[in-house]
């Protein structure tokens, strides 16, 4: 398996005073903070919250992006960072849907999940 080790394995920043990550239903709406695409009320998504740098947040992942963070990251990330980290690492922009891989990546995001920015903004 290809991981990418340029993130946290360098121990350039800290991890979080406390957090908590649970698997959770969406009651509401919510945006993925890798992908940037809406998590729909009713879909399961990774719910993370704690505190870091004495600041409290709280972080929505879709399933698809949580998948893909812990096959090539294993190492540690930090959160709304992943398509960077892969791209440059890597080499992979898995939310381009002209992206062909160059190996495989589990559980990719599908493309009817990419949007161009300018629907983002609806």
């Amino acid at each position: 398996m290809t991981s990418c080790d340029c993130s946290l394995a360098t121990n350039d920043f800290d991890g979080p005073t406390f957090s908590k990550t649970k698997i959770v239903k969406a009651r509401k709406r919510h945006r993925c903070c890798e992908c940037d695409e809406y998590i729909e009320p009713g879909k399961q998504y990774e719910r993370t919250s704690g505190v870091w740098d004495g600041d409290f947040s709280t972080f929505a992942t879709c399933l698809p992006c949580m998948r893909i963070r812990k096959q090539y990251c294993p190492h540690g990330w930090i959160y709304g960072e992943l398509r960077d980290t892969l791209k440059e690492c890597l080499d992979i922009d898995y939310l381009d849907p002209n992206y062909e891989p160059k190996f495989k990546v589990v559980d990719p995001v599908p493309k009817r999940y990419v949007s161009s920015p300018m629907e983002k903004t609806k």
